[in-house]
């Protein structure tokens, strides 16, 4: 990559950035769906490139660590992202004693 193009993505992940800041929790939690099935779409052809990257069957046990190091770790992130904003989005405590409250400026805090 060239120094251009790396400077247009990282300007492209700050205006990212922006946008995601100023989504309602329930847009938010619509993205995060939307990452989280075209992730599993996308999960063989992704381990099966990573696999051919490093000259391995889809059969090799070292396969299995694509799946967990790749797919399987954004899915579960993003999980665990919904069941946060969820519960936040439907007024549930996130951690016991912690209350979920929103500033005058509609932060959710």
């Amino acid at each position: 990559m060239n120094p251009a193009a790396i400077d247009a993505v990282i300007e492209d992940l700050q205006d990212s950035k922006k946008r995601w800041a100023n989504l309602s929790v329930s847009e938010r939690i619509a993205y995060l769906v939307s990452i989280r099935d075209n992730t599993i779409r996308v999960a063989r052809p992704w381990v099966e490139a990573a696999v051919a990257a490093k000259d391995l069957s889809m059969d090799h046990p070292y396969a299995g660590e694509e799946w967990t190091s790749g797919p399987f770790s954004v899915i579960s992130i993003v999980d665990d992202l919904l069941v946060t904003l969820e519960r936040i989005d439907t007024g549930v405590p996130i951690l016991d004693g912690h209350t979920v409250s929103e500033r005058a400026s509609g932060q959710v805090i």
